[in-house]
């Protein structure tokens, strides 16, 4: 158990099946993460573990944590890569969720930060659930990943409702050389009722020499009842391969409901420019918010699969940029909504 923010520097990794890391829990105050920098080898066998699950922000506490007005309109999901989920209401107008759900933060491409706590440490009568906590990993040579990271919000606790969902947390790996079939997952928190869920947490893979991996990675938000509002924001899953080849991944399992799903932010702060170039983007049964983006432009792959909406920051339609769609390359697209004003 990792207990400290300062990296831990080795020479060769190995962590046997059944082998398991995971970093202490925290609390309002980001003080433990998973931080490794390896000069030579990593390796995971299948069955291995290393967990930062459930040990970000505690409930209530985070840079995503719901914003307090007062303790009601506090009590929705913790946010990081996707905001929380939000209670639904009859009035209001769009954006209203805003004020109830936590909202997104941090870097796509370098995610270092902790996963947020969902509810309101204020209102007593909810469990509060924590956000995931951050695994940083740089690996000098190669990395072999047969196991599973993991740095999900909290886990619903079995038989208590009122749960407010934790946010996915950060994993973020620098390798020469990947290779596996692993997993790698920073998920917000579940719910089997009509509870508010953590939002998706941020994943970033890059590889410099060679990746022959086959990894399953996933940054969902918790997932919910769409009548309650319970869809968060899917989280960031960003990945850079030899040769500059990079790809920005945001996935749903399941089809998004229109005002009361949860949105991803796409910023010139977390994407750091205001003019995005990537070489394949695949959206999911997403909701993407643009903000301060005046141009996003796609080399190879733009896939699109489900339904998914593009908007502008404050989801009213007239994401004012340009989404620049390869001419020579594979183009697939589901269902695409786009504000009448934005250009495709």
């Amino acid at each position: 158990t990792q207990n400290t923010l300062e990296p831990f520097k080795i020479n060769e990794f190995l962590l046997l099946a059944d082998g398991r890391m995971d970093h202490a829990a925290n609390g309002s105050e980001k003080k433990s993460i998973i931080n490794l920098n390896i000069s030579g080898d990593f390796i995971m066998e299948a069955g291995s573990t290393i967990s930062a699950a459930g040990v970000g922000y505690a409930g209530g506490y985070g840079p995503g944590a719901p914003i307090y007005r007062t303790s009601y309109y506090a009590r929705g999901g913790g946010g990081y890569g996707g905001t929380g989920a939000g209670y639904t209401l009859i009035t209001g107008g769009p954006g209203r969720y805003e004020y109830y759900a936590g909202l997104t933060y941090g870097s796509m491409k370098d995610p270092v930060d902790l996963g947020s706590g969902g509810g309101n440490p204020i209102y007593g009568g909810e469990y509060r659930a924590a956000g995931g906590g951050a695994v940083l990993i740089k690996v000098g040579s190669r990395m072999v990943m047969d196991g599973l990271i993991a740095a999900d919000g909290e886990a619903p606790v079995a038989g208590i409702r009122s749960i407010r969902g934790g946010s996915g947390g950060s994993i973020n790996i620098e390798a020469v050389v990947l290779e596996g079939d692993g997993v790698i997952k920073a998920n917000g928190s579940k719910s089997d009722s009509d509870d508010r869920v953590g939002g998706g947490g941020r994943i970033a893979v890059k590889v410099w020499n060679a990746d022959t991996s086959n990894l399953s990675v996933s940054a969902y938000s918790g997932g919910g009842n769409p009548y309650y509002g319970s869809y968060g924001g899917a989280g960031t899953i960003y990945r850079e391969k030899p040769g500059g080849i990079t790809k920005l991944t945001i996935s749903q399992p399941l089809q998004m409901s229109g005002e009361s799903a949860g949105y991803t932010l796409a910023s010139s702060s977390n994407m750091g420019s205001s003019s995005i170039n990537l070489s394949d983007m695949a959206l999911n049964n997403s909701r993407v918010r643009f903000d301060g983006i005046e141009k996003f432009r796609i080399d190879g792959q733009a896939l699109f699969t489900g339904v998914n909406f593009i908007e502008d920051s404050k989801g009213e339609g007239g994401f004012g940029g340009g989404v620049l769609l390869p001419a020579y390359n594979k183009i697939e697209i589901a269902t695409m909504t786009l504000p009448a004003s934005a250009n495709l």
